[in-house]
């Protein structure tokens, strides 16, 4: 084989081998469907017509683009706004495009924060699933923020309100406290604490066998502290 031939074939491995090696986009949720059905990595979609702020959501290769208003993300988020007008990275540039990375950020669940808070409330799924619900409320939670789901809290909650067994459902007791459910968290906690046991390293094990702290979902504050406490 010639040296030209070689650099051909090596060089076709390469890109065949770049192209696996890249992430695959992270799929929107079905409910969101209909309102991201248009939506590509490296298109940007509007929330604002007169928009002033990129937002980069996802892994930096795979991420999507989302126009918004920076006062709006300001005015709702106190976390924001000290992001973008407190001095920081995220700050306005003075000589670039205002674009703005959150690659720990789930897009489907962001996508849903910037509807509620742009008032596209045509796109505001009537209900979601539990991971659905969870993961929305990690991102409110973590911009401080959970209060914009207010007028959707009862409907989303209502198929989960009856159900108080842990087993499965781990991720309610997260959700009910964030949502200021207090009898379905006092039930679910109960459960979980009546079907728990103690590993050899003094941690609380699950029926599966797998420590309890090994899920964020499961820490409204000291929640497994406490329970340690009642062993």
């Amino acid at each position: 084989m010639s040296r030209e031939e070689k650099m051909t074939d090596d060089d076709g491995m390469s890109v065949a081998n770049a192209k696996e090696d890249k992430p695959e986009p992270v799929p929107f949720w079905e409910c969101l469907k209909p309102a991201t059905s248009t939506i590509e990595c490296g298109k940007a979609f509007s929330f604002d017509p007169i928009g002033d702020l990129t937002l980069r959501v996802g892994e930096d290769e795979v991420a999507y683009e989302f126009i918004v208003c920076s006062r709006t993300l300001s005015r709702w988020s106190p976390v924001f706004r000290t992001m973008l007008f407190g001095g920081f990275a995220e700050s306005r540039p003075a000589d670039a495009a205002w674009r703005v990375s959150l690659p720990e950020d789930l897009p489907s669940a962001m996508f849903l924060v910037l509807s509620i808070i742009h008032g596209c409330f045509e796109h505001v799924p009537t209900s979601l699933s539990q991971i659905e619900l969870y993961q929305t409320l990690a991102v409110t939670e973590k911009y401080d923020m959970t209060k914009i789901v207010r007028p959707w809290a009862v409907q989303w909650f209502k198929p989960y309100k009856n159900i108080s067994s842990i087993v499965g459902n781990e991720i309610l007791l997260w959700v009910s406290w964030e949502l200021g459910y207090v009898e379905n968290f006092r039930s679910l906690a109960n459960d979980l604490l009546l079907s728990s046991s103690v590993n050899d390293e003094g941690q609380l094990i699950g029926h599966d066998g797998i420590a309890l702290s090994t899920y964020s979902c499961l820490e409204p504050p000291g929640i497994l502290v406490k329970m340690l406490g009642y062993g």
